[in-house]
């Protein structure tokens, strides 16, 4: 799951699902943890822009604490079992 706003969708390996949306969408991403029943969550979106972080930090925070946290809460409500690079 990503917005793309830092990658592009033809960087993605074909054979991965993807699910193009924002961390901070407490529903969206709810909803792709439950249909994925995944064990193992690889957590490495973030809002790097230190220019935007420095001019927006509300969006900085939205994004970087409040989207790590939908993530986690996600990941207790659906039992995965390990998350690995969170760097938010």
């Amino acid at each position: 799951m990503d917005n793309l706003s830092y990658s592009k969708k033809e960087n993605i390996n074909e054979q991965a699902r993807f699910y193009k949306t924002d961390i901070f969408d407490k529903k969206a991403v709810g909803d792709i943890f439950k249909k994925e029943k995944s064990q193992i969550v690889i957590h490495k979106v973030a809002q790097i822009d230190v220019c935007k972080s420095v001019a927006d930090p509300f969006f900085d925070a939205e994004v970087n604490i409040l989207g790590s946290v939908n993530v986690l809460n996600a990941c207790v409500k659906n039992k995965v079992g390990k998350i690995i690079g969170l760097e938010a």
